[in-house]
Protein backbone atom coordinates (compact mmCIF):
# COMPACT_ATOMS: atom_id res chain seq x y z
CA UNK A 1 0.00 0.00 0.00
CA UNK A 2 1.16 3.72 -0.72
CA UNK A 3 1.84 5.41 2.67
CA UNK A 4 2.35 9.10 2.11
CA UNK A 5 5.00 11.27 0.91
CA UNK A 6 7.75 11.80 3.36
CA UNK A 7 9.95 15.14 4.75
CA UNK A 8 13.05 13.46 4.28
CA UNK A 9 12.31 11.58 1.36
CA UNK A 10 12.21 14.42 -0.55
CA UNK A 11 15.32 15.60 -2.80
CA UNK A 12 16.41 19.24 -3.36
CA UNK A 13 18.56 20.05 -6.31
CA UNK A 14 20.50 23.45 -6.31
CA UNK A 15 21.80 24.94 -9.64
CA UNK A 16 23.48 28.06 -10.12
CA UNK A 17 22.17 30.09 -13.03
CA UNK A 18 19.55 28.95 -15.63
CA UNK A 19 21.35 25.29 -16.09
CA UNK A 20 24.10 23.04 -16.02
CA UNK A 21 27.59 24.04 -15.66
CA UNK A 22 29.68 24.01 -18.46
CA UNK A 23 32.89 22.17 -18.18
CA UNK A 24 35.91 23.86 -17.52
CA UNK A 25 38.19 24.79 -20.62
CA UNK A 26 41.63 23.04 -19.83
CA UNK A 27 44.42 25.22 -19.25
CA UNK A 28 46.74 21.97 -19.67
CA UNK A 29 45.69 21.53 -23.03
CA UNK A 30 45.72 25.04 -24.55
CA UNK A 31 48.88 25.81 -22.92
CA UNK A 32 50.00 22.65 -24.71
CA UNK A 33 48.84 24.01 -28.52
CA UNK A 34 50.78 27.12 -27.62
CA UNK A 35 53.80 25.19 -27.32
CA UNK A 36 54.46 26.24 -23.57
CA UNK A 37 54.96 24.43 -20.43
CA UNK A 38 51.32 23.25 -18.89
CA UNK A 39 50.93 24.90 -15.21
CA UNK A 40 50.05 22.53 -13.35
CA UNK A 41 46.91 22.64 -11.80
CA UNK A 42 45.84 21.57 -7.96
CA UNK A 43 43.75 18.63 -6.84
CA UNK A 44 40.18 19.06 -6.31
CA UNK A 45 40.00 19.30 -2.48
CA UNK A 46 38.09 16.43 -1.04
CA UNK A 47 35.37 17.33 0.87
CA UNK A 48 36.14 16.22 4.30
CA UNK A 49 34.27 13.41 6.23
CA UNK A 50 31.10 14.83 8.11
CA UNK A 51 31.42 14.07 12.15
CA UNK A 52 29.62 11.14 13.61
CA UNK A 53 26.24 11.92 15.74
CA UNK A 54 27.38 11.73 18.99
CA UNK A 55 25.26 14.30 20.66
CA UNK A 56 21.62 11.62 20.81
CA UNK A 57 21.55 8.47 20.00
CA UNK A 58 18.04 6.76 19.37
CA UNK A 59 18.03 3.45 22.43
CA UNK A 60 13.95 2.66 21.29
CA UNK A 61 10.45 4.86 22.19
CA UNK A 62 7.30 4.25 22.23
CA UNK A 63 4.17 6.16 21.59
CA UNK A 64 0.88 5.56 23.62
CA UNK A 65 -2.63 7.49 22.79
CA UNK A 66 -5.24 6.45 24.64
CA UNK A 67 -8.49 7.91 21.99
CA UNK A 68 -6.96 6.00 19.58
CA UNK A 69 -6.63 2.71 21.55
CA UNK A 70 -2.79 2.98 21.10
CA UNK A 71 -1.28 1.38 24.45
CA UNK A 72 3.07 1.75 23.95
CA UNK A 73 3.38 1.01 20.60
CA UNK A 74 6.81 0.85 18.97
CA UNK A 75 8.47 3.22 17.77
CA UNK A 76 11.41 2.77 15.17
CA UNK A 77 13.93 4.94 13.13
CA UNK A 78 13.53 5.34 9.60
CA UNK A 79 14.94 2.80 7.77
CA UNK A 80 16.61 3.85 3.70
CA UNK A 81 14.02 0.83 2.67
CA UNK A 82 11.34 2.80 3.54
CA UNK A 83 11.87 5.30 1.68
CA UNK A 84 9.87 4.92 -2.21
CA UNK A 85 9.06 6.62 -5.24
CA UNK A 86 5.67 6.39 -5.87
CA UNK A 87 3.45 7.27 -9.30
CA UNK A 88 -0.29 7.86 -8.99
CA UNK A 89 -2.79 8.36 -11.85
CA UNK A 90 -6.16 10.10 -10.29
CA UNK A 91 -9.59 9.41 -12.77
CA UNK A 92 -9.14 12.31 -15.08
CA UNK A 93 -5.71 10.59 -16.22
CA UNK A 94 -3.33 13.42 -14.24
CA UNK A 95 -0.27 11.18 -13.66
CA UNK A 96 2.21 12.53 -10.56
CA UNK A 97 5.15 10.86 -8.92
CA UNK A 98 6.62 11.75 -5.67
CA UNK A 99 8.66 9.96 -2.72
CA UNK A 100 6.96 8.55 -0.23
CA UNK A 101 7.55 6.64 2.96
CA UNK A 102 5.97 2.93 3.88
CA UNK A 103 6.94 1.77 7.15
CA UNK A 104 7.75 -1.86 7.13
CA UNK A 105 5.58 -2.74 9.95
CA UNK A 106 1.78 -1.98 10.23
CA UNK A 107 2.24 -2.24 13.85
CA UNK A 108 4.94 -0.06 14.39
CA UNK A 109 5.80 3.83 13.82
CA UNK A 110 8.64 5.27 11.80
CA UNK A 111 10.52 7.77 13.02
CA UNK A 112 11.75 10.71 10.49
CA UNK A 113 15.44 11.38 12.37
CA UNK A 114 17.08 12.98 9.40
CA UNK A 115 20.05 10.86 9.83
CA UNK A 116 21.91 9.52 6.83
CA UNK A 117 24.49 6.81 7.19
CA UNK A 118 24.76 7.42 10.85
CA UNK A 119 25.34 11.58 10.19
CA UNK A 120 23.04 13.66 11.48
CA UNK A 121 21.44 16.17 8.75
CA UNK A 122 21.16 20.00 9.32
CA UNK A 123 17.50 19.36 9.62
CA UNK A 124 16.40 16.95 11.88
CA UNK A 125 14.82 16.49 15.38
CA UNK A 126 15.68 14.24 18.51
CA UNK A 127 13.13 12.04 20.50
CA UNK A 128 13.34 14.60 23.48
CA UNK A 129 12.32 17.73 25.04
CA UNK A 130 15.30 19.33 23.85
CA UNK A 131 14.57 18.94 19.93
CA UNK A 132 14.62 22.16 18.27
CA UNK A 133 12.98 21.33 15.01
CA UNK A 134 9.55 19.30 14.42
CA UNK A 135 9.41 15.68 15.81
CA UNK A 136 8.00 13.50 11.84
CA UNK A 137 6.61 9.94 12.93
CA UNK A 138 4.94 8.18 10.10
CA UNK A 139 2.34 5.04 10.26
CA UNK A 140 0.35 2.61 8.35
CA UNK A 141 -4.01 3.29 8.08
CA UNK A 142 -5.16 0.18 6.53
CA UNK A 143 -8.44 0.38 5.70
CA UNK A 144 -9.73 -2.59 6.62
CA UNK A 145 -8.38 -1.20 10.44
CA UNK A 146 -6.01 -3.93 11.06
CA UNK A 147 -2.49 -0.69 11.20
CA UNK A 148 -1.96 0.56 14.34
CA UNK A 149 -3.02 4.25 12.57
CA UNK A 150 -6.43 2.97 11.47
CA UNK A 151 -7.96 5.16 14.54
CA UNK A 152 -5.17 7.79 14.83
CA UNK A 153 -7.33 10.10 13.30
CA UNK A 154 -10.21 9.64 15.87
CA UNK A 155 -7.59 12.09 18.53
CA UNK A 156 -8.39 15.06 16.89
CA UNK A 157 -10.15 17.48 19.66
CA UNK A 158 -7.58 20.07 20.83
CA UNK A 159 -6.36 19.12 23.90
CA UNK A 160 -6.17 15.45 23.57
CA UNK A 161 -3.02 13.98 24.72
CA UNK A 162 -0.50 11.47 23.57
CA UNK A 163 2.45 10.31 25.55
CA UNK A 164 6.07 9.60 23.73
CA UNK A 165 8.41 7.41 25.82
CA UNK A 166 12.05 6.80 25.61
CA UNK A 167 14.58 5.48 28.30
CA UNK A 168 15.23 8.96 29.52
CA UNK A 169 12.23 10.92 29.07
CA UNK A 170 8.36 10.58 29.58
CA UNK A 171 7.10 13.44 26.83
CA UNK A 172 3.19 14.44 27.07
CA UNK A 173 1.72 15.92 24.16
CA UNK A 174 -1.74 17.69 23.02
CA UNK A 175 -3.51 17.53 20.42
CA UNK A 176 -3.42 21.11 18.31
CA UNK A 177 -5.25 20.56 15.01
CA UNK A 178 -5.93 17.56 12.64
CA UNK A 179 -6.05 18.44 8.40
CA UNK A 180 -5.48 16.77 5.39
CA UNK A 181 -2.86 17.23 2.28
CA UNK A 182 -2.48 15.22 -0.61
CA UNK A 183 0.50 13.30 -1.14
CA UNK A 184 2.62 14.76 -4.10
CA UNK A 185 1.82 18.30 -2.17
CA UNK A 186 2.58 17.74 1.43
CA UNK A 187 6.35 18.04 1.27
CA UNK A 188 5.69 21.56 0.25
CA UNK A 189 3.51 22.44 2.94
CA UNK A 190 4.07 25.02 5.05
CA UNK A 191 2.01 23.50 7.55
CA UNK A 192 3.99 20.48 7.75
CA UNK A 193 7.85 21.70 6.50
CA UNK A 194 7.46 24.17 9.54
CA UNK A 195 9.94 24.12 12.37
CA UNK A 196 9.14 24.42 15.65
CA UNK A 197 10.71 23.30 19.24
CA UNK A 198 7.89 20.86 20.89
CA UNK A 199 6.41 20.35 17.81
CA UNK A 200 5.11 16.78 16.95
CA UNK A 201 3.36 15.44 13.44
CA UNK A 202 2.07 12.08 12.70
CA UNK A 203 1.40 11.41 9.35
CA UNK A 204 -0.96 8.53 8.08
CA UNK A 205 -2.43 8.00 4.92
CA UNK A 206 -6.53 8.52 4.90
CA UNK A 207 -7.52 5.12 3.85
CA UNK A 208 -11.31 6.03 3.64
CA UNK A 209 -10.67 8.88 1.83
CA UNK A 210 -9.81 9.61 -2.52
CA UNK A 211 -8.04 6.59 -4.35
CA UNK A 212 -6.01 6.40 -7.66
CA UNK A 213 -6.39 4.90 -10.40
CA UNK A 214 -4.72 1.79 -8.90
CA UNK A 215 -7.17 1.94 -5.60
CA UNK A 216 -4.39 3.58 -3.67
CA UNK A 217 -5.17 6.23 -1.30
CA UNK A 218 -3.83 9.55 -2.57
CA UNK A 219 -4.33 11.70 0.81
CA UNK A 220 -2.59 12.17 3.80
CA UNK A 221 -4.28 13.04 7.40
CA UNK A 222 -2.01 14.93 9.65
CA UNK A 223 -2.27 15.50 13.65
CA UNK A 224 -0.39 18.27 14.99
CA UNK A 225 0.37 18.30 18.80
CA UNK A 226 2.51 20.40 20.89
CA UNK A 227 4.95 19.58 24.31
CA UNK A 228 2.91 20.75 27.18
CA UNK A 229 5.41 18.15 29.91
CA UNK A 230 8.19 16.29 30.30
CA UNK A 231 9.42 14.12 33.05
CA UNK A 232 12.12 11.07 33.92
CA UNK A 233 10.51 7.83 33.45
Amino acid sequence: MVLFAGIAAVTLTSTTGGGPASPAPSTTSAAAALGATPTPQPSPTSRATPPAWVDWQFAGATLTAPEAGIDHAEIHELRPNEIVTKTSTDASGTTVTYSAIEPDDKHTIAWDSQVVDGVRQPVGSVLSASAANTVYLYCHDYRDGTALCSTISDVTAPGDEITLETPTEVLTYAAVETFEERKNEISSDPRVTMAAPGRLLIITCNSAGERDTAGEPTVNTVLVFQLVASRAP
